[in-house]
């Protein structure tokens, strides 16, 4: 008999002196600390030895450390042997294979792994390893041990050599006999979410020719598990009619994969979401150009994603507004025409001055027309002594008279699809000098505007 005692501390103090040194505090409940087996009997998850913690620590990914039975030694539901004592697993889950020598035995060019992970909203799989007990598996065919919303473990995990092992006495209704359970401070992840969203704080979204306008989405974002279980905030900006899933353009469908956060307390963020918009970003106003592409009915809408630590997420949009991208009529010239120096009573045979003029809005355009009389000190130089044409080196007679008044010139610039824009076209000028004028440099302006073709 003696001798059997000594062989039997003598194998617990081995395993005990087996165990790795990095470890952390569990937060298994002190009181509630123990699972049931008919085969196996009480098994303690808060365990220690001469001072140090060896217990469980629930994480959202998976469990560390170990549980200790009387009857059978240690069981180990995951490493401990890294650094901070949290060794879970990220990215996806491997297969459990019942090999903890990192060994790619199946063949599936990944290093096998083992232990008990943890979805995040406390359902428990994979297995846990003895040497006395073997493999216990906590998600079999017919148990999957779950964490409820007060920590407790519930069902049964199951051991080929052991049996079913029972985590809570209220699987059984034997708590008025015998109260246990195993109970964790660790709580089920939950989702976060995102309480409100604004776009442009309500208003429709001018543009501005040639480059972008900063618009952004705003508003908060919470997590019942605190503002620090929040590891980004994504957001879109679209088009209605392409909805969420758009793949990112400058016409209709904008995303800021990282928005900021600011002025967290408590469970609690503001985040903004930034977008430059171009120039060109499809209208949804009642404009000609919106109006025929069937855009009247649709709208500018934000969409927002929160995402917590777990990758649990939820989204929202500004449901509440209705925000649209106003048309832009734009265009840009060349600064100046320079005409050929005549002698009175003469005119330029052709039209050769050119001025570029290039669609800067978001809508298809034509261009008006009208200018001043040019001066020179005293002297004048009526408006109608310059003629234009789209035609290159068209000739003098064929040109348009330009007038003091806002004359329609059919140009038909397209609606422009990149930046710098892509649409252009060239107008070609030329003048004649009436008879009496005095030599000098005559200027004047002359006037283009954009109007919505």
């Amino acid at each position: 008999m003696d001798k059997t005692k000594k062989v039997i501390i003598f194998l617990i103090i081995l395993s005990f002196l087996a165990l790795p040194v990095i470890l952390v505090a569990d937060n298994i409940d002190s009181t509630y600390k123990y699972s049931w087996g008919e085969n196996i009997g009480w098994m303690n998850w808060k365990p220690s030895y001469g001072g140090t913690d060896y217990g469980v620590t629930v994480y959202n990914e998976c469990l560390t450390g170990y549980i200790w039975a009387e009857n059978a030694g240690w069981t180990k539901v995951g490493d401990t042997s890294c650094a901070g004592g949290d060794c879970c697993q990220t990215g996806t889950i491997k297969g459990y294979e019942n090999d903890s020598n990192g060994a790619d035995n199946d063949g599936d060019g990944v290093a096998d792994d083992w232990g008990v992970n943890n979805n995040g909203s406390g359902n428990l799989s994979g297995y846990a390893w003895g040497e006395n007990v073997g493999w216990i598996n906590f998600s079999s065919a017919y148990h999957q041990v779950v964490i409820n919303s007060s920590g407790e473990f519930t069902n049964y995990a199951w051991g080929e050599n052991v049996g079913w092992i029972n985590m809570n006495c209220a699987n059984t209704n034997y708590c008025g006999t015998v109260d246990f359970k195993v109970k964790t401070s660790w709580t089920a992840n939950t989702a976060p979410t995102v309480d409100s969203v604004s776009l442009n704080s309500g208003n429709n979204i001018i543009l501005t020719e040639s480059t972008t306008t900063l618009v952004s989405a705003t508003g908060t974002v919470s997590d019942a598990n605190g503002y620090a279980d929040i590891s980004s905030v994504q957001g879109k900006l679209y088009r209605s009619g392409v909805g969420s899933d758009c793949s990112t353009n400058n016409s209709n469908c904008y995303e800021d994969t990282s928005c900021a956060t600011s002025s967290c307390s408590g469970n609690v963020c503001d985040y903004s979401c930034d977008f430059n918009v171009y120039f060109y970003a499809e209208p949804t106003d009642d404009g000609k150009y919106a109006s025929s592409s069937g855009w009247t009915s649709q709208h500018w809408e934000a969409w927002v994603k929160v995402i917590d630590s777990a990758s649990a997420s939820s989204t929202a949009t500004n449901s509440a507004e209705t925000v649209n991208v106003n048309t832009l009529t734009a265009l840009d010239v060349d600064s100046s025409i320079t005409y050929d120096a005549l002698d009175p009573n003469t005119n330029m045979a052709n039209l050769t001055k050119a001025t570029n003029a290039t669609n800067t809005g978001n809508v298809p355009i034509d261009i008006q027309l009208k200018g001043d009389d040019m001066t020179y000190e005293a002297n004048s130089i009526a408006v109608s002594n310059q003629r234009y044409s789209t035609t290159t080196n068209d000739a003098w007679a064929n040109g348009i008279q330009l007038t003091s008044s806002y004359v329609h010139f059919e140009v038909d610039l397209p609606k422009p699809t990149q930046s710098p824009s892509n649409s252009t076209t060239t107008i070609y000028w030329g003048w004649q000098v009436p008879t009496g004028k005095p030599s000098g440099t005559y200027t004047g302006t002359n006037y283009f505007n954009a109007v919505e073709d």
